[in-house]
C-alpha cells in the first residue's frame, strides 16, 4: 500500500529553469540543452511552463515568433497537496515537474517527478506484471528519419535499440532527437545521414522481469533516467519497458479504498467522464474473479486536433488495469472520437485478458494432470 504522502518544503527545488515571456526562442532552446521543463513568467506572474514536447509540437511552424506560443498553462500546487494529485497534474500536462505556491500565492519552486516516485519505496509488484510488453524495437543502423517515423507511428517517446542478436545496446528517446535538431553545427544534409547509433543513449538502464516497481523507481532516481528496459534474467534481450510515466500513473490514484478506482488523465470532455468510468467498472467486474475485487483503472487519453474524419478528432487511448491479485494488463487503441477509441481499447483489453486466463487455465490443468500421473 502506498502511503498518502503530501508535499512539504523538503520536496521543493528552488533552482529551476525560467524565462520571461518576452524572451527569445534562442534563449528557450539554450535552456532545453540542460533541462526538460522551463517555467515562464510575466512581470513575476507565473504563466505556465514549456516542455520539449511543446517545442517539438511546433516543428516547422514558421509563424512561431514568441515563446508565449509554447506556454503550457500547467496549474500550480501548494504545500500539503497529496502526491497523487501532483502526479495527476504532471501526467495531464506531460511535464517532468510541477510548480509550487506558498500560502501567500508566491511561486517558490518546483517538485519533480523523481521526488514523487521515491514514495514507491516498498512497492513490490514485479515489473513483468506492470511493464509495457508490446515492445517496439529498432536497429542501431536505422536512419534517424525512419526512427522518427517509427516513434510517431507508435505514439511513443522512447524505443530500445537492438543489435543483430536482438540484444539491447541502447535507448533512443525524443530528447535525443530534440538535441540533434537543436545542434546548430549540424546541417540538414548531415542530419539525414545520421543513424540511431550516432545519437542514442548507449548505456541504457536495465532491470530483470522479477525486479519490482520499487527497484525501477530507485534505478530512475539513482541513474537519472526516465525509463528502465526490462530484460530476461541472464540475457540482454528486451521484453518490456517501464517509464516514469508508468510509475506516476501508479501514484495518480488515491490509495486505500475498496473496489476499483478509475482515474482519467489527459484530453477529454467532462461530458464523457461518466461514460468512461461506468464502462471501465463494467469491464473489470466481469473479470474480478481473476484480477481481484479491487484495484486501479487508469485511462490515458490524447487528442490529435489536426487529424479529423467527418468532424471527429483522432484519439489515442490507453487503458491500464491493476488488480489486487497482482494482475496488471494494458491495452490501447486509436480511433476518431473519444468514445469509439475507448471502446476499441476495451475490446483489445478483453481479448488480451481472455488469452491470459486461457493460458493460466491450461497451466493449472497441466499441473493437475502431472499430479495425477505421479499417483
Amino acid at each position: 500500500m502506498i502511503p498518502l504522502n503530501t508535499i512539504d518544503v523538503s520536496h521543493i527545488n528552488s533552482e529551476f529553469s525560467s524565462l520571461d515571456s518576452e524572451a527569445t526562442l534562442d534563449q528557450l532552446i539554450e535552456l532545453f540543452k540542460k533541462d526538460h521543463d522551463v517555467y515562464i513568467f510575466q512581470n513575476e506572474t507565473y504563466l505556465g511552463c514549456v516542455t520539449e514536447h511543446d517545442l517539438m509540437g511546433h516543428e516547422g511552424d514558421e509563424a512561431v515568433s514568441t515563446i508565449s506560443t509554447f506556454v503550457n498553462p500547467q496549474p500550480v500546487i501548494t504545500l500539503d497537496t497529496p502526491f497523487h494529485e501532483a502526479a495527476r497534474i504532471i501526467l495531464n500536462h506531460r511535464t517532468h515537474s510541477v510548480g509550487v505556491n506558498d500560502k501567500d500565492g508566491d511561486f517558490i519552486g518546483v517538485v519533480s517527478d523523481k521526488i514523487l516516485i521515491a514514495s514507491l519505496d516498498g512497492e513490490d509488484m514485479a515489473l513483468i506484471d506492470y511493464m509495457s510488453s508490446n515492445l517496439v524495437t529498432i536497429s542501431d543502423k536505422t536512419n534517424i528519419s525512419q526512427a522518427i517515423d517509427l516513434l510517431r507511428a507508435n505514439k511513443i517517446s522512447r524505443i530500445p535499440v537492438i543489435d543483430d542478436n536482438f540484444d539491447i545496446i541502447g535507448l533512443l528517446s525524443s530528447h535525443n532527437i530534440l538535441e540533434l535538431f537543436l545542434d546548430t553545427s549540424s546541417t540538414e544534409q548531415n542530419k539525414d545521414q545520421i543513424c540511431v547509433s550516432d545519437i542514442m543513449n548507449s548505456s541504457p538502464v536495465l532491470a530483470t522481469e522479477f525486479q519490482t516497481l520499487s527497484d525501477a523507481a530507485k534505478l530512475m532516481i539513482d541513474r537519472n533516467t526516465y525509463a528502465v528496459v526490462v530484460v530476461r534474467t541472464d540475457t540482454k534481450i528486451p521484453i518490456g519497458i517501464i517509464t516514469i510515466t508508468d510509475l506516476l500513473e501508479n501514484l495518480s490514484i488515491e490509495p486505500a479504498q475498496e473496489g476499483y478506482q478509475v482515474k482519467v488523465i489527459g484530453d477529454y470532455d467532462e461530458s464523457v467522464l461518466e461514460y468512461l468510468v461506468e464502462e471501465s467498472l463494467s469491464l473489470v467486474s466481469k473479470f474480478a474473479y481473476f484480477m481481484g475485487g479491487s484495484g486501479k483503472v487508469i485511462i490515458r487519453t490524447r487528442a490529435y486536433p489536426k487529424r479529423k474524419f467527418r468532424g471527429q478528432i483522432l484519439y489515442n487511448i490507453r487503458v491500464r488495469v491493476i488488480g489486487n491479485k497482482g494482475f496488471s494488463q494494458t491495452a490501447k487503441a486509436d480511433s476518431y472520437g473519444v468514445e469509439a477509441a475507448f471502446q476499441m481499447a476495451l475490446d483489445h483489453f478483453e481479448r488480451a485478458i481472455i488469452n491470459v486466463i486461457d493460458i493460466e487455465e491450461d497451466r493449472q490443468k497441466t499441473i493437475f494432470d502431472t499430479g495425477l500421473d505421479d499417483l
